[in-house]
């Protein structure tokens, strides 16, 4: 039987999509657990992620996924080397965890160490390596929670 998709991502060796029932599924590179399945085992073909939970997006970062589910809640899995999961923490985790409780998202883009994601209020955030300023705190030190970018520091 075939399955139908309505969003995908993909990034490095990681394929996150989501199908038409909202199940959430990736395959590819694990390295890090970004599969999000609770292992670091590479996936040849789509496994289910967070079963039993309806999902509407999903960025691939380059060795982690974060994802909102269709009830809004914001989740990230994967590498967290400096702090791109969002979860005030740098460890990294093989399967999903809420990031921002109690904020609702409507968008989220996880890049290579850093991840930025708008809430259904319009807010910015973003989090992770700040090096380069990809924060956009103003300033370079990174951050392992979601942080709000404003337009004057």
């Amino acid at each position: 039987t075939s399955t139908d998709y309505n969003f995908l991502s993909t990034r490095e060796d990681t394929t996150c999509a989501i199908t038409d029932t909202g199940a959430l599924k990736c395959w590819g590179r694990n390295s890090s657990g970004q599969i999000g399945d609770g292992t670091t085992t590479a996936k040849s073909s789509p496994v289910v992620v967070d079963s039993g939970v309806s999902y509407k997006k999903v960025s691939v970062g380059v060795n982690h996924v974060c994802a909102i589910t269709t009830s809004d809640v914001l989740k990230c899995w994967g590498r967290n080397s400096s702090g791109q999961l969002g979860d005030g923490s740098t460890t990294d985790s093989t399967s999903p965890v809420i990031i921002d409780s109690g904020v609702s998202y409507d968008e989220v883009a996880a890049g290579g160490v850093h991840t930025c994601g708008v809430t259904t209020s319009g807010a910015l955030k973003c989090w992770g390596s700040n090096s380069r300023g990809e924060v956009g705190v103003g300033d370079t030190s990174s951050r392992n929670v979601p942080t709000q970018v404003t337009s004057t520091f």
